[in-house]
Protein backbone atom coordinates (compact mmCIF):
# COMPACT_ATOMS: atom_id res chain seq x y z
CA UNK A 1 0.00 0.00 0.00
CA UNK A 2 1.15 3.45 -0.84
CA UNK A 3 -0.27 6.87 0.88
CA UNK A 4 0.57 9.90 -0.20
CA UNK A 5 1.22 12.71 2.26
CA UNK A 6 -2.04 14.32 3.07
CA UNK A 7 -1.88 17.56 2.07
CA UNK A 8 -4.41 19.85 0.34
CA UNK A 9 -7.43 18.27 -1.54
CA UNK A 10 -6.07 19.58 -4.70
CA UNK A 11 -2.97 18.06 -4.32
CA UNK A 12 -4.50 14.91 -3.52
CA UNK A 13 -7.09 15.00 -6.54
CA UNK A 14 -4.17 15.50 -8.84
CA UNK A 15 -2.06 12.68 -7.50
CA UNK A 16 -4.98 10.41 -7.92
CA UNK A 17 -5.22 11.13 -11.05
CA UNK A 18 -1.85 10.85 -11.48
CA UNK A 19 -1.86 7.28 -10.46
CA UNK A 20 -5.09 6.57 -12.87
CA UNK A 21 -3.16 7.59 -16.11
CA UNK A 22 -0.09 6.45 -15.18
CA UNK A 23 -1.49 2.35 -14.42
CA UNK A 24 -3.88 2.69 -17.51
CA UNK A 25 -1.05 3.26 -19.48
CA UNK A 26 0.68 0.84 -18.43
CA UNK A 27 -2.21 -1.79 -19.15
CA UNK A 28 -2.40 -0.55 -22.82
CA UNK A 29 1.02 -1.09 -23.60
CA UNK A 30 1.04 -4.02 -21.70
CA UNK A 31 -2.47 -5.61 -22.83
CA UNK A 32 -3.32 -2.57 -25.91
CA UNK A 33 -6.82 -1.74 -23.73
CA UNK A 34 -7.39 -1.41 -20.10
CA UNK A 35 -10.51 -0.96 -17.73
CA UNK A 36 -11.43 2.26 -15.67
CA UNK A 37 -14.25 2.09 -12.83
CA UNK A 38 -15.23 4.73 -11.08
CA UNK A 39 -17.56 5.76 -8.16
CA UNK A 40 -20.07 8.72 -8.82
CA UNK A 41 -21.16 11.84 -6.40
CA UNK A 42 -19.29 15.27 -6.20
CA UNK A 43 -16.22 14.37 -4.34
CA UNK A 44 -14.88 12.33 -7.56
CA UNK A 45 -15.45 15.64 -9.79
CA UNK A 46 -11.53 17.44 -9.19
CA UNK A 47 -9.87 13.63 -9.44
CA UNK A 48 -11.67 13.49 -13.05
CA UNK A 49 -11.41 17.34 -13.73
CA UNK A 50 -7.41 16.86 -13.72
CA UNK A 51 -7.62 13.03 -14.75
CA UNK A 52 -9.59 14.25 -18.42
CA UNK A 53 -6.26 16.39 -19.02
CA UNK A 54 -3.63 14.04 -18.98
CA UNK A 55 -2.10 11.83 -21.65
CA UNK A 56 -4.25 8.76 -21.86
CA UNK A 57 -4.75 7.10 -25.12
CA UNK A 58 -8.84 7.39 -24.03
CA UNK A 59 -9.80 5.40 -27.12
CA UNK A 60 -8.28 1.94 -25.63
CA UNK A 61 -9.62 2.84 -22.28
CA UNK A 62 -13.47 1.36 -21.51
CA UNK A 63 -14.68 3.17 -18.27
CA UNK A 64 -17.98 2.02 -16.55
CA UNK A 65 -19.48 2.41 -12.67
CA UNK A 66 -17.65 0.87 -9.43
CA UNK A 67 -21.50 1.04 -8.84
CA UNK A 68 -24.59 2.64 -9.53
CA UNK A 69 -27.76 3.11 -7.91
CA UNK A 70 -31.06 1.58 -9.77
CA UNK A 71 -32.49 4.96 -11.23
CA UNK A 72 -33.55 6.17 -14.60
CA UNK A 73 -30.65 6.56 -17.16
CA UNK A 74 -29.99 10.63 -16.66
CA UNK A 75 -31.43 11.00 -13.39
CA UNK A 76 -28.96 13.73 -11.35
CA UNK A 77 -28.70 11.17 -8.06
CA UNK A 78 -27.08 7.89 -10.67
CA UNK A 79 -23.60 7.78 -9.92
CA UNK A 80 -23.06 7.56 -13.64
CA UNK A 81 -24.21 11.48 -14.15
CA UNK A 82 -21.40 12.78 -12.99
CA UNK A 83 -18.97 10.56 -14.55
CA UNK A 84 -20.63 10.97 -17.82
CA UNK A 85 -20.83 15.12 -17.43
CA UNK A 86 -17.19 15.40 -16.10
CA UNK A 87 -14.96 12.93 -17.94
CA UNK A 88 -16.74 10.43 -20.72
CA UNK A 89 -18.86 13.06 -22.63
CA UNK A 90 -16.20 15.65 -22.47
CA UNK A 91 -13.62 13.29 -24.00
CA UNK A 92 -15.96 12.48 -26.83
CA UNK A 93 -16.87 16.07 -27.62
CA UNK A 94 -12.63 16.18 -28.03
CA UNK A 95 -12.66 12.68 -30.17
CA UNK A 96 -10.71 11.13 -27.63
CA UNK A 97 -13.36 8.52 -26.94
CA UNK A 98 -15.61 6.38 -28.82
CA UNK A 99 -18.90 6.81 -27.02
CA UNK A 100 -18.73 2.83 -27.36
CA UNK A 101 -16.34 2.86 -24.74
CA UNK A 102 -18.32 4.63 -21.72
CA UNK A 103 -20.71 1.89 -20.62
CA UNK A 104 -23.37 2.68 -18.59
CA UNK A 105 -25.37 0.29 -16.06
CA UNK A 106 -29.27 -0.21 -17.73
CA UNK A 107 -32.06 0.57 -16.02
CA UNK A 108 -33.73 -2.62 -16.00
CA UNK A 109 -36.16 -2.82 -12.94
CA UNK A 110 -38.52 -4.88 -13.90
CA UNK A 111 -35.71 -7.61 -14.49
CA UNK A 112 -35.01 -10.75 -12.34
CA UNK A 113 -30.91 -9.40 -12.03
CA UNK A 114 -31.79 -5.55 -12.64
CA UNK A 115 -29.91 -6.30 -16.04
CA UNK A 116 -26.34 -7.52 -14.27
CA UNK A 117 -25.77 -10.58 -16.79
CA UNK A 118 -26.49 -8.15 -19.38
CA UNK A 119 -23.91 -5.47 -18.66
CA UNK A 120 -21.23 -7.52 -17.97
CA UNK A 121 -21.67 -9.30 -21.11
CA UNK A 122 -21.62 -5.90 -22.84
CA UNK A 123 -18.44 -4.85 -21.15
CA UNK A 124 -16.70 -7.88 -22.12
CA UNK A 125 -13.65 -7.57 -18.67
CA UNK A 126 -11.25 -10.48 -18.57
CA UNK A 127 -11.56 -12.91 -15.92
CA UNK A 128 -8.69 -14.48 -13.51
CA UNK A 129 -8.01 -17.64 -13.52
CA UNK A 130 -10.86 -18.39 -10.43
CA UNK A 131 -13.63 -16.66 -12.96
CA UNK A 132 -13.24 -13.19 -11.42
CA UNK A 133 -13.91 -10.06 -13.72
CA UNK A 134 -11.10 -8.12 -13.40
CA UNK A 135 -10.86 -4.08 -13.84
CA UNK A 136 -7.23 -2.68 -14.56
CA UNK A 137 -7.71 0.37 -12.26
CA UNK A 138 -10.67 0.56 -9.67
CA UNK A 139 -11.08 4.13 -7.93
CA UNK A 140 -12.74 4.24 -4.66
CA UNK A 141 -14.04 6.65 -2.80
CA UNK A 142 -14.12 6.55 0.96
CA UNK A 143 -17.31 7.33 2.70
CA UNK A 144 -17.52 9.20 6.52
CA UNK A 145 -18.14 5.30 7.51
CA UNK A 146 -15.43 3.46 5.82
CA UNK A 147 -17.81 2.68 2.65
CA UNK A 148 -16.63 2.03 -0.67
CA UNK A 149 -18.71 1.54 -3.83
CA UNK A 150 -22.28 0.35 -2.23
CA UNK A 151 -20.35 -2.09 0.30
CA UNK A 152 -21.38 -0.97 4.01
CA UNK A 153 -20.16 -1.91 6.98
CA UNK A 154 -21.44 -4.69 8.54
CA UNK A 155 -23.47 -5.93 5.02
CA UNK A 156 -24.07 -9.46 4.16
CA UNK A 157 -22.32 -8.88 0.87
CA UNK A 158 -18.58 -7.79 2.67
CA UNK A 159 -18.32 -12.13 2.33
CA UNK A 160 -20.20 -12.45 -1.18
CA UNK A 161 -18.18 -14.89 -3.22
CA UNK A 162 -19.99 -13.71 -5.72
CA UNK A 163 -17.13 -13.46 -9.09
CA UNK A 164 -18.95 -10.25 -11.04
CA UNK A 165 -21.22 -7.54 -10.02
CA UNK A 166 -23.84 -7.75 -6.92
CA UNK A 167 -27.22 -6.30 -6.34
CA UNK A 168 -27.99 -4.16 -2.84
CA UNK A 169 -31.53 -4.52 -2.33
CA UNK A 170 -31.08 -2.93 1.24
CA UNK A 171 -28.43 0.23 0.86
CA UNK A 172 -28.23 1.74 4.42
CA UNK A 173 -28.11 5.29 2.06
CA UNK A 174 -31.08 5.91 0.09
CA UNK A 175 -31.92 4.94 -2.95
CA UNK A 176 -32.11 1.33 -1.52
CA UNK A 177 -31.55 -0.85 -4.70
CA UNK A 178 -27.95 -0.74 -6.29
CA UNK A 179 -25.36 -2.36 -8.35
CA UNK A 180 -21.99 -2.85 -6.93
CA UNK A 181 -18.60 -4.59 -7.34
CA UNK A 182 -17.99 -7.29 -5.26
CA UNK A 183 -15.59 -7.83 -2.67
CA UNK A 184 -13.72 -10.33 -5.01
CA UNK A 185 -14.00 -7.78 -7.94
CA UNK A 186 -11.83 -5.63 -5.76
CA UNK A 187 -9.36 -7.96 -4.57
CA UNK A 188 -8.71 -8.98 -8.47
CA UNK A 189 -8.39 -5.66 -9.65
CA UNK A 190 -4.41 -4.41 -10.90
CA UNK A 191 -4.83 -1.12 -9.00
CA UNK A 192 -7.34 0.32 -6.09
CA UNK A 193 -6.77 4.04 -6.16
CA UNK A 194 -9.48 4.87 -2.63
CA UNK A 195 -10.27 8.47 -2.00
CA UNK A 196 -10.47 9.99 1.51
CA UNK A 197 -11.51 13.52 0.32
CA UNK A 198 -12.78 16.23 2.47
CA UNK A 199 -12.02 16.66 6.55
CA UNK A 200 -15.33 14.60 7.08
CA UNK A 201 -13.05 11.43 5.63
CA UNK A 202 -10.68 12.14 8.83
CA UNK A 203 -12.09 9.40 10.72
CA UNK A 204 -12.39 6.82 8.10
CA UNK A 205 -8.95 7.36 7.06
CA UNK A 206 -7.48 6.57 10.52
CA UNK A 207 -9.68 3.52 10.70
CA UNK A 208 -7.97 2.08 6.93
CA UNK A 209 -4.51 2.85 7.97
CA UNK A 210 -5.17 1.70 12.12
CA UNK A 211 -5.17 -2.04 11.40
CA UNK A 212 -7.77 -2.80 14.06
CA UNK A 213 -10.92 -2.53 12.18
CA UNK A 214 -12.27 -5.36 10.22
CA UNK A 215 -13.53 -5.52 6.84
CA UNK A 216 -16.91 -5.73 7.98
CA UNK A 217 -16.47 -2.19 10.08
CA UNK A 218 -14.60 -0.47 7.51
CA UNK A 219 -14.79 -2.19 3.91
CA UNK A 220 -12.63 0.45 2.46
CA UNK A 221 -9.99 -2.16 3.65
CA UNK A 222 -10.80 -4.41 1.01
CA UNK A 223 -8.92 -2.12 -1.49
CA UNK A 224 -5.51 -3.30 0.31
CA UNK A 225 -6.25 -6.80 -1.27
CA UNK A 226 -5.91 -5.43 -4.81
CA UNK A 227 -2.76 -6.53 -6.49
CA UNK A 228 -1.96 -2.71 -5.93
CA UNK A 229 -3.22 -0.05 -3.61
CA UNK A 230 -2.77 3.44 -3.44
CA UNK A 231 -4.41 6.21 -1.27
CA UNK A 232 -5.21 9.21 -1.71
CA UNK A 233 -5.95 11.60 1.16
CA UNK A 234 -7.42 15.68 1.00
CA UNK A 235 -8.21 17.55 3.67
Amino acid sequence: MSIGEIASRDQAERRAAGQIAAALTGAINELGQASLALPGGRSIVGVLTHLRSLPVRWDAVTVIPADERLLPLGDPDRNWTVIEQELTRPLQDLGAMSGSRAIAFPYEPEASDWGLAGFEREINLPRNTEGVLTIDVMVLGAGEDGHVASLFPGSPLLTSEHAGYLRVENSPKPPPHRITVSPRMIRASGLAVVLFLGESKADALRAFTGGEPGVSRCPARLALEARRCEVCAGF
